[in-house]
């Protein structure tokens, strides 16, 4: 048997992806572009799934990895995945970050970047459904992806914020919500906000102190009072989650709730199952399970 050596290595790419690089004309900021290809080619235009900050290209290789694993279940639609990295120093890497968390700002300058430049450019280079774009975001970056619902003009039909750090609003929160109340055009789409359960745990004071479940259950409580009529809210506290385990769940629940169709429409597509293979199974059935 050969000895490997370090000539045997070589990079893994996750298949049916590409690498791009965008300068944006606007502020001059390069950015790294992850794109990943619908898996069943097609000439129908498909949905796109956006990652607005995703430094490793982390959020991208998790989102296309569950979503292709979906497609066997039929429950959702081939997808294109973006994943979005601005190149930037360190210095103003960490100044970005603070900034989505603050109402006035909110990274404002990048969400205008991705909105009027690079997802046209995207849309340009690639078949997509600009009816069907998702943006998708995690810790600070489900803020930022919040912030993109309530300060933006409904350029998303569906937005995914995972255990978005609402705490960092505080009382902003409450106005943050009263002012979209008055904003033109009126909210819609989809809203899937999630946090892990162990995000607030009981008697302990970090959950008593950040309340990441007490402020996400507030926001959707008091969007859904509000009754827009375009818009569909959802909110889930993800059992036996942590902050870093809920994201790969929010994945799954959310974007089969904006994307994907219900089980009955999805399992009325499977095919039968072959006759033989059927009377196997029936001449080892079990006892059921009362």
């Amino acid at each position: 048997m050969p000895n490997p050596s370090a000539t045997d290595r070589s990079p893994v790419h996750l298949r049916g992806s590409e690498r791009r690089t965008f300068s944006s004309a606007a502020t001059k900021v390069d950015y790294g572009i992850n794109v990943a290809s619908p898996q069943r080619p097609s000439s129908a235009l498909v949905p796109t799934v956006y990652v607005p900050v995703d430094p490793g290209g982390t959020g991208f290789f998790l989102i296309t990895s569950v979503m292709r694993s979906m497609l066997w279940d039929s429950i959702v639609p081939d997808v294109r995945v973006v994943g979005i990295e601005p190149r930037l120093p360190p210095e103003a890497g960490a100044k970005l970050r603070e900034q989505a968390f603050e109402p006035e700002q909110a990274a404002a300058w990048l969400v205008q970047d991705i909105l009027t430049q690079v997802i046209p450019f995207i849309e340009s280079e690639y078949p997509a459904d600009a009816s069907r774009r998702v943006v998708v975001g995690h810790s600070w970056t489900g803020m930022l992806t919040l912030h993109m619902f309530l300060r933006g003009a409904n350029e998303f039909c569906g937005y995914l914020a995972s255990s978005p750090a609402l705490w960092r609003l505080g009382n902003d929160l409450f106005a943050e919500e009263s002012r979209l109340a008055e904003r033109d055009p009126a909210p819609a789409g989809k809203l899937f906000l999630s946090v892990g359960e162990l995000e607030q745990p009981p008697g302990h004071e970090r959950g008593e102190l950040f309340q990441m479940i007490d402020r996400m259950q507030w926001l959707a409580e008091a969007l859904t009072r509000r009754n827009y009529p375009n818009l569909s809210v959802h909110s889930a506290v993800l059992p036996d989650q942590t902050h870093t385990t809920a994201f790969p769940v929010a994945i799954c629940r959310g974007l089969w709730w904006i994307l994907g169709r219900s089980f009955e429409e999805a399992s009325a597509s499977w095919p039968p199952v072959p006759a033989e293979l059927r009377a196997k199974l029936e001449a080892s059935q079990i006892p059921r399970r009362r």
